[in-house]
């Protein structure tokens, strides 16, 4: 894997770099493609900055549009910042990270160039849902290719089917790559429930000038029928003039606990109508997720409507690591020898993360005994981002990281590690 990183004072050279990433990137997908998708967003965001203007940022215009495609919501971003600075200053962390994962993926491309079957990928990578699975193949392909392998990718059927057949000296190893959903049924589940609480909530709030932090912590897996019931009670809450309390300046809350006990809420009035608040003196709770619905510049915000969630449990990091490690197994033919390759999203994880040890040891129990002999390794990969701080520089790193776990007793042992 490519370890990136970055300095400064490497303004002019990792531009440059962009651009011939960016412009390898559209040849192989389609620059026409990227053409259209990028005048229509540029487009729609000038509309809503537009109507943003005309309602005070409180109308949330955009708020729940189609989700744009992150290639193209990526590009649009980094020529936007280019085009507003000067080359000499530093580049934003968010926009060097972008950067550098775009020039990644341009490598990515250069390495697989030639690969039987690759003529798949533009089509796939023009496809919201498709983008990240298929970039990891990519990914991975590349990873064999660079250890001398002979990549070729397999062809969709109605049969199961691997994603690719690595080939070296007299080994044939076949490749499933997954990547592992961010979150499992019960956490959907979850996210769909505080979204349309959301959605209700904004619709009423947005009609108002009030200006408002309303925080809830679940103490028991919500359910969609039981939401008029909250919905209401914080109605009725704001209009009479909040509950609990929560602080701007230090983030403390104190909650309250209502409706029998299943929920603990804190609903805040923040300012006057058009006050404005610095940035310095807001701080965020932590673990909540937030909206706000005006940011007036970099160091302050005006009418702000903040909205926090939480569930009772934190999110399962483990238990979708083994679904697609089940899933996968089935495209693998039965007489081995396979390796199954899961992409855990980046930063997830760090090394001593006690989910992923937890993850190792169900995996290592998938691959003992009699239990998927045809499964020779599964590699977990991520890639992680530290920032590293010496005089006068300053050092954005993004480090691939896998953690393999080997079969014990394998149908079809190839007697060397090939991974």
């Amino acid at each position: 894997m490519i370890l990136i990183f970055y300095q400064p004072n490497d303004n002019i050279k990792i531009l440059s770099q962009y651009l011939e990433s960016l412009k390898i990137i559209e040849n192989f997908i389609g620059k026409k493609w990227f053409d259209k998708r990028l005048e229509k967003l540029t487009k729609k965001n000038k509309y809503n900055m537009e109507q943003s203007k005309v309602s005070k940022g409180r109308k949330f215009t955009a708020l729940f549009q189609v989700q744009e495609h992150e290639l193209i919501q990526e590009i649009y971003q980094i020529n936007n910042f280019i085009k507003s600075t000067d080359k000499e200053n530093i580049l934003p962390i968010e926009v060097n990270k972008q950067i550098m994962k775009l020039i990644y993926r341009a490598k990515l491309i250069n390495t697989i160039k030639g690969t039987k079957g690759i003529n798949k990928f533009p089509t796939r990578l023009k496809d919201i849902k498709e983008f990240e699975s298929t970039f990891f193949e990519i990914e991975v392909a590349a990873f064999y290719i660079k250890e001398d392998w002979k990549i070729e990718f397999i062809e969709e059927s109605t049969h199961k089917t691997p994603d690719m057949k690595a080939r070296k000296n007299h080994i044939t190893m076949w490749i499933e790559c997954k990547r592992r959903k961010l979150i499992t049924e019960r956490d959907t589940n979850i996210k769909v429930y505080w979204n349309k609480l959301q959605q209700k909530l904004l619709k009423y709030l947005t009609k108002t000038k009030i200006n408002i932090a309303i925080i809830i912590k679940s103490l028991e897996d919500p359910l969609v029928s039981n939401m008029n019931e909250l919905y209401d009670f914080i109605i009725n809450s704001i209009r009479n003039g909040g509950i609990g309390d929560y602080s701007l300046q230090s983030g403390e809350i104190i909650f309250k606990k209502v409706l029998s006990n299943k929920y603990e809420i804190t609903i805040k009035l923040l300012s006057k109508e058009d006050d404005i608040i610095s940035q310095n003196d807001f701080i965020l709770p932590d673990g909540f997720m937030s909206i706000l619905s005006l940011h007036t510049s970099n160091t302050s915000i005006m009418n702000p409507i903040l909205l926090g969630f939480k569930d009772n449990q934190e999110s399962d990091k483990v238990s979708g690591i083994v679904n697609s490690f089940k899933s996968a197994v089935k495209q693998l033919p039965k007489t081995g020898p396979g390796c199954i390759w899961i992409r855990i999203p980046d930063d997830a994880w760090g090394e001593d993360d006690l989910s992923l040890a937890r993850a190792i040891t169900l995996l290592e129990k998938e691959m003992q005994g009699t239990q998927n002999r045809r499964i020779n390794h599964v590699v977990l990969s991520t890639v992680n981002t530290k920032q590293n701080i010496i005089p006068e520089k300053v050092h954005i790193i993004q480090k691939p990281m896998q953690k393999i776990i080997h079969h014990k007793n394998p149908i079809n042992p190839t007697y060397e590690n090939y991974i």
